[in-house]
């Protein structure tokens, strides 16, 4: 432990501080690793001026007192998801780092009061800015955005916005919403006319619009002069009226946000932060892309079967009517797996592989649903029992090998045709998700892994919804999966007489090799 942290444990002190050379040192001596454990009483932490420091750790979540941290002048590429998990934290200083994207869930921090972004590399910031209702100062300088949200003037208790150079072209439509607007800095930027509106803004007393490369010619003789009530008159006069166009696309926008709130608003289930430091990823390999390109994850977080009776049982009623349902027009559209997350070595992979490669135990089947998927016929009958000869409970097979270990049963044939490179072909591939071990979780649309399955015992599920047609069919089946199944765990636990709900991990999809973000899921 560092002896500054120790400092505070020792002597009950809420405010930790190193910086500089001192802060260097205590990176080169613990492998450039902030502590893991940092005093959960801490009100106030700095670590500032070192560029060995690269990362946060995730246990900062844990300092649950924190008001205020400051990290300032380091070589920050990200900040840790936990950090959205601190109750009381108004200042939040990351001035003069390398952050290219901010937390998903930062902007829903109840307390966040001041946020000082600048001197980063952030090419935008996200429309999630609306959760933002307490914060006052917003510094975005010096960074790389080319826009601001158009959420921004839904802030009711701004009052000091940075925004200097960046090359941003425009102030977003309904900037005299601002009511309690003092500071607007935006210089240096690329805006070539300043919105008459900006005029009406009624507490405004300062304002920074030097160096922008106006069409109104008189504008930097104004802006030099330094008088704010001839910036006003001028503006008001010479200012850009808005457009009907520009009015309406900023009505459109604040429409979806607030359609978007509304819909949080109404979840089943508790919408987790992503978590983009961990090894909560599934790696998209490009051979998918002809087989079956869509897939979603999620992940349920405690989910307490033991606890609730009738859970599991609902949990697994409610796969089989979501595959029922047109949604997944019987795994046509898309295919619903579910698997226990504990026994999964992470990150996990979405591939493509010759059915001879996959090589796994098929999830066991009980005998009543064996026997109502198998077909009325004796053929079918024989086949079924031919099978069962052949391969034994809990033998491993290979892909290939799937038409002979379903013989007689229509239903699991009928999924076999879903697959787009049939056996038939000359080089098959099956879709097929794996963890890091080489474990198969699935043979998509098909069946899923025995080793991974969710019993009444399991703590957490990973939700896979994949689909050969579209991510918006995947992205459907999965939310009404989620939708349905939070609804079922709030209904379990009102009538134990607890209070428990569904929480939910999204999950990142990247593509193998580059990391790019392919999308995220649930938003």
């Amino acid at each position: 432990m560092w002896p500054e942290v120790q400092a505070c444990v020792d002597n009950n002190k809420h405010e930790l501080r190193v910086t500089g050379k001192t802060l260097e040192q205590r990176l080169e001596e613990s492998s450039g690793k902030v502590p893991e454990q940092l005093p959960s009483f801490l009100t106030f932490a700095e670590l500032s001026g070192c560029a060995q420091l690269t990362e946060l750790p995730q246990s900062l979540g844990q300092v649950t007192q924190l008001h205020e941290l400051l990290v300032t002048n380091n070589g920050l590429a990200s900040l840790p998801d936990s950090i959205c998990s601190l109750p009381l934290l108004r200042t939040l200083i990351v001035e003069g780092n390398a952050l290219e994207v901010l937390p998903e869930g930062l902007f829903s921090l109840p307390k966040l009061h001041t946020l000082n972004v600048s001197r980063n590399k952030l090419t935008s910031v996200s429309e999630s800015l609306i959760d933002a209702k307490e914060l006052h100062v917003l510094n975005i300088g010096y960074n790389q955005l080319q826009a601001l949200p158009r959420c921004l003037v839904k802030l009711p208790k701004l009052s000091t916005l940075v925004a200097s150079h960046n090359p941003i072209t425009q102030l977003p439509g309904g900037i005299s919403k601002l009511t309690g607007l003092l500071d607007l800095a935006m210089a240096h930027c690329a805006l070539t006319a300043v919105p008459q509106e900006l005029a009406s803004a009624p507490k405004l007393k300062s304002l920074l619009l030097e160096g922008n490369p106006f069409d109104d010619k008189k504008m930097p003789k104004v802006l030099k002069e330094g008088r704010l009530k001839n910036i006003i008159t001028h503006i008001k006069k010479h200012g850009a009226p808005p457009s009907k166009e520009s009015e309406a696309e900023a009505a459109a926008a604040m429409s979806k946000l607030a359609l978007a709130a509304a819909a949080a608003a109404a979840r089943s289930y508790r919408l987790l932060p992503v978590e983009k430091d961990s090894n909560f990823d599934v790696h998209v390999h490009p051979e998918v892309k002809g087989v079956r390109p869509h897939l979603v994850c999620a992940v349920l977080r405690g989910v307490n079967f033991a606890a609730l009776p009738g859970l599991f049982e609902n949990f697994i009623a409610l796969q089989t009517s979501i595959h029922e349902s047109p949604l997944c027009n019987k795994r046509a559209a898309a295919a619903i797996g579910t698997h226990d997350m504990d026994k999964l070595q992470l990150p996990l992979h979405y591939e493509a592989l010759a059915p001879a490669d996959i090589s796994f135990v098929p999830l066991a089947r009980d005998a009543d649903a064996a026997a109502a998927a198998a077909g009325d016929s004796a053929e079918d009958a024989a086949a079924a029992a031919a099978a069962a000869s052949r391969f034994k409970l809990g033998q491993a097979v290979t892909a290939d090998q799937l038409p002979q270990y379903f013989a007689g049963d229509r239903s699991m044939l009928k999924y076999l045709s879903y697959i787009q490179d049939k056996p038939s072909k000359a080089a098959p591939l099956f879709a097929v998700l794996r963890d890091s071990a080489q474990a198969v979780l699935s043979v998509s649309p098909v069946i899923n892994a025995e080793h991974c399955k969710v019993t009444p015992e399991t703590q957490q599920v990973l939700l896979e919804v994949s689909s050969s047609e579209s991510l918006e069919a995947a992205q459907k089946a999965a939310l009404e999966f989620l939708e349905q199944y939070g609804k079922a765990c709030s209904a379990a636990a009102a009538a134990a007489g607890v209070e428990q709900q569904l929480q939910v991990s999204p999950v990142r999809m990247l593509t193998l090799g580059t990391g790019h973000v392919r999308s995220i899921f649930p938003r």
